[in-house]
């Protein structure tokens, strides 16, 4: 299953780890698990060809099941490393509108959610 969890979602070996390394596969839900694992059987040469077919036959629910993997993969520990790390790379503009020992005081807190009273409606 980790063969076609990476082909779909492989990384790169220089900043994204591949889908098997970040996700525990504990994690899927037992449905995709069972996609998956029909998707899996067969010889690793011919996992493309069957992905293909599966995103052919159903793209509404190869659509489905990528998104609900991308929501894993992007919500592993391991990954949202990797997104913070890129982020630290980009580069900072002044402003005179934040504070910058603020920002630090939230980021080194940890990301919050959002709050009930911050959202209308």
């Amino acid at each position: 299953m980790a063969a076609l969890l990476d082909t779909l979602l492989p990384g790169d070996a220089a900043r994204w780890p591949a889908f098997s390394a970040a996700v525990p596969l504990a994690a899927l839900h037992p449905a995709m698990m069972e996609r998956m694992a029909a998707l899996s059987k067969g010889d690793a040469a011919s996992l493309p060809a069957r992905i293909a077919a599966f995103e052919q036959a159903d793209p509404a629910g190869f659509a489905a099941m990528l998104r609900g993997l991308y929501a894993l993969y992007y919500a592993a520990p391991l990954v949202q490393q990797a997104v913070q790390a890129l982020a630290a790379l980009s580069p900072r503009e002044a402003s005179a509108l934040v504070d910058p020992t603020l920002v630090a005081a939230v980021l080194a807190r940890g990301a919050p959610g959002r709050r009930e009273h911050d959202v209308e409606g």
